[in-house]
C-alpha cells in the first residue's frame, strides 16, 4: 500500500514562494493532462519546498495536499488519498477557511462510498452541504457534484425520493452551464441515474424519454466507441425490453454488444450480460413472438451497471 510522507511544516525558511508555486503548477498541469505519476512527483516536490518556504500560507499548503490526494485517488491508492485529504482538512481548519473544506470533504465522501461506508460518506457530504448552503459557494459545479453524490448514496440505500430530490438539484445547476465536455458528461451521468430510478418506479416512458437525450450527448462528448455510450445503449435496450419491444430492444443490445466487444472483449461480465439479453430476444423473434405491453421478466443487472462513476471535485 502507498504511504504518505509530507514534509510541509516550516523548517529553514529559505525557499521563495515562487519555487513552490512553480512545482505546484507543473504538478497540476500534469494532473490535468492525465499524467498522475508525474503530477504526484511534482506535488511531492512542492510539499518539500513548502517546508522550507520563507512565507507561511495555509491556503497554499491545502492546495498542495488536495492535489496530492487527487493524484493518489486517480492512482487508486485509497488509503494515501484519504490521509492527504484529512491533512488538507487540518490545514484548512487551522486557518478557518470554510469554503476550502468543501473539496476534500467531497472527495473523502466519494472514497468512503466506494469503500462501501455510506454512513461516513454521507457525514462528509452533509458537512460540505452545510458549508455550501450557509456560505454561498461560488463554484456552482462543485455544488452540482455534491448534490449528485448525496443522491447516489440515497439511491444505493433505496431511498429513491431523496435520491430524485438531490439528482434534480444537481441537474438544475448543470443545465445552466455552457456545453463544455466535462459538464455535459456529468450531466448525462446524472440524467442516466434519474432514468434508472424512473425504471425502478415502473415509469419506462419517462425513462426512455430521458435516455434518448443522453445518447447523443454520450456519442458527441464520449465517442461512439466509449463505455459510456455503450452504457446508454444498454439502458435503452433494457427499457425497451421491459416494455416488450422486441425489435427495438434487440437493436440497442446488439449495438451495445459491438461497443463492449471492441472495448472489453467477450469475457467481460458487461459483454456477457448483453449476450444473455440478445439470446432471449432472438429466441422471441425466431419463435415469431409478438411484442406485448407487459414486457418480459428482466435479467438481473450486474452491480456496476448502475452509477458507473461519480462526479469528484478537485
Amino acid at each position: 500500500k502507498a504511504t504518505v510522507s509530507v514534509l510541509y511544516w516550516k523548517m529553514n525558511g529559505n525557499v521563495p514562494r515562487s519555487m513552490v508555486l512553480a512545482q505546484y503548477e507543473a504538478g497540476m498541469k500534469s494532473y490535468d493532462d492525465g499524467q498522475y505519476e508525474e503530477a504526484l512527483f511534482r506535488l511531492e516536490q512542492a510539499s518539500k519546498l513548502f517546508g522550507n518556504c520563507n512565507e507561511e500560507s495555509a491556503e497554499m499548503l491545502s492546495e498542495i495536499l488536495l492535489g496530492l490526494g487527487a493524484c493518489q485517488q486517480q492512482l487508486r491508492n485509497t488509503d494515501a488519498a484519504m490521509q492527504y485529504y484529512e491533512a488538507c482538512l487540518e490545514a484548512v481548519q487551522a486557518d478557518e477557511q470554510q469554503q476550502a473544506l468543501v473539496s476534500p470533504l467531497i472527495n473523502l465522501g466519494l472514497l468512503y462510498f466506494k469503500e462501501g461506508d455510506s454512513v461516513k460518506a454521507m457525514q462528509r457530504y452533509k458537512r460540505a452541504q452545510k458549508i455550501i448552503e450557509s456560505h454561498y459557494c461560488t463554484d456552482r459545479m462543485v455544488c452540482a457534484d455534491l448534490y449528485h453524490n448525496i443522491a447516489a448514496v440515497h439511491d444505493a440505500d433505496n431511498d429513491l425520493q431523496k435520491a430524485l430530490q438531490y439528482y434534480t438539484k444537481s441537474l438544475r445547476i448543470r443545465e445552466k452551464f455552457d456545453e463544455c465536455r466535462e459538464q455535459q458528461v456529468q450531466l448525462a451521468l446524472t440524467k442516466e441515474n434519474v432514468a434508472l430510478i424512473w425504471r425502478d418506479q415502473d415509469n419506462q416512458v419517462e425513462a426512455i424519454r430521458l435516455m434518448n437525450t443522453i445518447l447523443p450527448i454520450r456519442k458527441k462528448y464520449c465517442g461512439p466507441s466509449s463505455p459510456e455510450y455503450g452504457n446508454a445503449l444498454f439502458n435503452l435496450g433494457l427499457l425497451h425490453f421491459d416494455m416488450g419491444r422486441v425489435n427495438s430492444s434487440l437493436t440497442y443490445f446488439e449495438k451495445c454488444h459491438a461497443v463492449r466487444m471492441a472495448i472489453l472483449g467477450p469475457a467481460s461480465n458487461y459483454t456477457i450480460l448483453c449476450d444473455k439479453y440478445i439470446a432471449v430476444l432472438r429466441s422471441k423473434t425466431s419463435s415469431a413472438s409478438k411484442s406485448r405491453p407487459g414486457g418480459f421478466s428482466s435479467l438481473p443487472l450486474t452491480p456496476d451497471e448502475r452509477h458507473a462513476s461519480y462526479a469528484s471535485s478537485r
